[in-house]
């Protein structure tokens, strides 16, 4: 039997769009499968990945060596100014950032600095808080 088609070759070009928008969505869909599979991985393990990478980073020697540089910058104006809420800012600040640092840059402070950073805790001598000040 014959095949059907107009003297055109109409059916010929239908076959051909049809198999290429075949092909197109097949790699779309091959295409979110392995995007939208790692968009899946990212929602979920994204964010366990980022903390992995915080951490990883605050180990660092650079991130350490700058965390204590901070601090030494920070002790340095403590004790230019005179102005006793711009002292409260400093050790606020300071208690706010070395709240979490591990205990290896409390021990590459130097002594004095240490010291410092222990008596503007709440409850040190040079404590500011404002129980402490009875506000």
């Amino acid at each position: 039997m014959k095949r059907l088609r107009n003297q055109d070759g109409v059916s010929d070009i239908v076959a051909l769009i049809l198999t290429f928008l075949v092909i197109v969505v097949v790699a779309l869909g091959i295409t979110w499968v392995v995007q939208g599979n790692n968009f899946f991985m990212l929602k979920v393990f994204g964010v366990k990945t980022a903390n992995v990478q915080r951490q990883i980073f605050e180990q660092t020697k650079t991130f350490q060596q700058g965390q204590i540089q901070q601090a030494g910058q920070s002790w340095t104006e403590w004790l230019a100014t005179d102005n006793k809420a711009e002292k409260a800012a400093i050790a606020d600040l300071m208690n706010h950032n070395d709240a979490d640092w591990p205990q290896s840059i409390w021990d590459a402070c130097t002594p004095n600095l240490r010291a410092w950073l222990e008596s503007i805790q709440p409850g040190g001598p040079n404590s500011t808080t404002p129980s402490d000040n009875g506000f």
